[in-house]
């Protein structure tokens, strides 16, 4: 085995990559490499790096490099069984041209291969000996598998290992260890180009965003919650007394599978019945960080990991079934990231919101934009509009950089590999299947001008968020479970509404204008709390009295705290804790219902803030707007996205310490713009003039106060002062 290569050059800090000790916004763009003819390896590459972009992402999947032959299986990493399985050749290209590579070797990668790229071998219907991922009702967890349906409609399913059967470990070790000490160690140094490393894809099965019930009930994930249990509750005293259970041994706990209404329990009024889905809601992030820990592991090598979230399901539980899992506080020393594919942000609201949880609940990049894909997801993504307004948005609510995926259009992938997708593959990408650039390129070339001029500098700004909603994640835990027919009961029990007032708290924000940030109440220190001039919680009878004196301190302190819900009176484990209730008097508290009936006037009303953003005309009223500010330097970004039926130039009003600025700027409907001012005057701008989609365009204008900055140039605007003075 290959031991670890020095790779100090690059790293992640407080969720940004740095390369060769210098802050980078990252962007890159994904090749499909195993999807086209080798011959075009070369002359995509280079186009695409013409559009500015210096990384290249790109899976590497197992099914198509460990190859069976007459009954033995082979690893092939040089193509000498089929021309494009030579990623070694790639990597070697890529470094000749002087591109930087992120690598993603699984095991399992969705990208609409045959089982997700897994080999045939490792499938329980086909190897018996590995036992399935199950769902609460006993059925396998399936994917689309290697065989047509009769009728031709997609792929026949099968069934997917569950990720801790000890044969498919093996397995998996087997396979990350090969790519690891034939393909990725010797790529790895100051001069080579493999920088970072992403393991898994979208959680274990692309499922990271489904509900605690969903998965894994295999016999090996039960054993696993067991020992989750022990390390939790530490004796099986403790947890009985908790649960009001009388357990004789560990292994006689099974795990919960689905909510009982509380008009069938047993103990009418007792949250100890609730603890018992709870617990099994909060070990989904164990589960995942312990199927991590062992993926990074089998790839010993000294480079950043990243991990590739998706969002929430716009489902009534979604946002807290996506909490449940996703836990970037208890990832294994690997970066967090995330992707998209929920819909179309400028024409769904829900996809801006479910953005914010997924952005904002810890710092990292975007690692998936779709800019190709129009016939396999929404037809609005023919428009390089949509794209830039779907990747700008993830960067004003946080993103660190951004993905071109796919950045090419390919059609020479292996019937083994792909036997659904005919044709170009993505159908509309910036650079096409005959390696001609489409209207996507200019906008891909500008969105990389920008940030790599203007990149590592918005890294150093903060956003301005004078407000938070404290996530409380044992509540989520609880609440998920809940089905809309049982909230009026549920409400008696003391369990708050989580995720439904988390989406509730961003709709109000948002259309005031107003940042926020969406820190874990259990992990956030004091400073990190304190820093918030009003903090709003969904708020039950139980609550931790660590976090309880927490939010106590920031309340004496100054603070000031909206309780949704009801103060809490019992502590984690049900006992009598009653250190918020000691300063009701300094506690505003408002129930459900008031807070989900209430107007954003309302909720601006009470939470008593300065306007850091006034609207002047109805254009800026319906757009969404964010600003960041520099710690050191007089220098803000503005980032505007503009609503319908925009008729002229939106107009606004920020506020910068004791003085304020006007800002106007020209923009189509459902369009987006970034603007840079310094010292109070223009600096740089990026904005989509035209939308495709709508059919819309606008003379380009942009005014701070009396400097204005125009073009007679309709479309793609990208202007920097330095290069092109007024």
């Amino acid at each position: 085995m290959i031991t670890r290569p020095l790779a100090s050059f690059c790293s992640f800090q407080n969720g940004v990559f740095y390369l060769d000790g210098k802050k980078v916004f990252l962007n890159s763009t994904d090749y499909p490499y195993f999807r086209d003819d080798p011959e075009n390896w070369a002359d995509r590459l280079k186009k695409m790096k013409s559009l500015g972009n210096d990384i290249v992402s790109f899976y590497i999947p197992w099914r198509h490099h460990e190859v069976e032959i007459e009954g033995n299986r082979r690893y092939d990493f040089h193509g000498d069984t089929l021309p494009n399985r030579d990623v070694i050749g790639f990597l070697k290209l890529c470094q000749a041209i002087g591109l930087k590579a992120i690598v993603k070797p699984g095991p399992f990668i969705h990208a609409e291969v045959n089982y997700g790229g897994l080999p045939n071998w490792v499938c329980p219907s086909l190897n018996p000996a590995i036992e399935p991922m199950i769902g609460s009702t006993g059925e396998p967890f399936t994917w689309p598998g290697i065989q047509k349906k009769p009728d031709a409609s997609g792929m026949e399913e099968l069934p997917l290992p569950a990720p801790f059967d000890p044969l498919f470990l093996a397995e998996v070790k087997g396979w990350l260890q090969a790519v690891t000490d034939q393909v990725i160690a010797p790529f790895v140094g100051t001069n080579c180009p493999i920088v970072m490393i992403q393991v898994a894809n979208e959680g274990i099965y692309s499922n990271y965003q489904r509900a605690p019930w969903a998965y894994d009930f295999s016999r090996s994930s039960v054993q696993l919650y067991r020992q989750f249990l022990q390390r939790t509750y530490g004796s099986l005293r403790a947890y009985n007394l908790c649960h009001a259970t009388q357990f004789a041994h560990w292994n006689a706990i099974d795990a919960p599978r689905k909510w009982k209404s509380p008009t069938k329990w047993e103990r009418p009024n007792d949250l100890s019945q609730v603890l018992l889905l709870a617990d099994w809601a909060a070990y989904q992030s164990y589960y995942m960080r312990e199927i991590l820990t062992r993926l990074k592991g089998w790839i010993p090598v000294d480079l950043p990991f990243v991990i590739n979230a998706n969002p929430a399901t716009n489902e009534s539980f979604g946002i807290d079934a996506w909490l449940s899992r996703v836990n970037p506080d208890d990832l294994p020393g690997i970066q967090y990231g995330f992707t998209n594919w929920i819909g179309v942000a400028c024409k769904d609201p829900s996809v801006v919101e479910r953005y914010q949880v997924m952005i904002k609940r810890a710092r990292g990049a975007n690692l998936e934009e779709n800019w190709g894909f129009s016939e396999l997801y929404e037809r609005e993504f023919a428009h390089p509009s949509i794209c830039f307004y779907q990747t700008l948005i993830q960067i004003a609510s946080g993103a660190t950089g951004y993905n071109i995926y796919t950045g090419v259009g390919t059609s020479h992938v292996d019937q083994d590999l792909d036997q659904m997708h005919v044709g170009v593959y993505p159908d509309l990408p910036p650079i096409d299947g005959e390696g001609q650039s489409t209207p996507k390129a200019d906008t891909v070339k500008n969105l990389n001008k920008f940030f790599d001029r203007w990149g590592a500098d918005f890294l150093e700004c903060e956003p301005v968020r004078p407000i938070a909603f404290g996530l409380y994640l044992p509540y989520a835990n609880s609440a998920v479970w809940v089905p809309e027919q049982d909230w009026k009961y549920a409400r008696t029990l003391g369990i708050p509404n989580h995720g439904r007032t988390v989406q509730q708290f961003e709709k109000q924000c948002l259309q005031n204008h107003l940042d926020f940030d969406l820190p874990n109440l259990q992990r956030a220190n004091e400073r990190q709390v304190q820093r918030f001039k009003v903090l709003v919680i969904a708020s039950g009878r139980w609550m931790d009295s660590k976090t309880q004196q927490k939010l106590k301190k920031y309340v004496l302190r100054g603070g000031r705290l909206l309780l949704v819900g009801e103060i809490p009176s019992l502590d984690e484990r049900l006992q009598p804790a009653h250190e918020l209730r000691e300063i009701v008097d300094q506690i505003q508290v408002v129930s459900e219902s008031q807070f989900f009936d209430g107007t954003a006037a309302d909720f601006f009303e009470r939470i008593a803030l300065q306007q850091d953003i006034i609207c002047l005309n109805e254009e800026a009223r319906q757009a969404r707007i964010w600003r960041y500010r520099h710690a050191m330097k007089d220098v803000d970004y503005l980032l505007v996205f503009s609503g319908n039926g925009v008729k002229r130039a939106l107009e606004l009003r920020y506020r910068v310490g004791e003085s304020t600025h006007d800002l106007k700027l020209s923009l189509p409907s459902q369009s987006a713009g970034v603007v840079r001012i310094q010292d109070g005057k223009i600096s740089a701008i990026l904005a989509k003039c035209n939308n495709e989609d709508l059919k819309e365009e606008v003379p380009p204008y942009c005014a701070v106060d009396g400097d204005i900055v125009d073009s007679k140039c309709v479309g793609d605007w990208f202007y920097d002062r330095e290069n092109d003075p007024v």
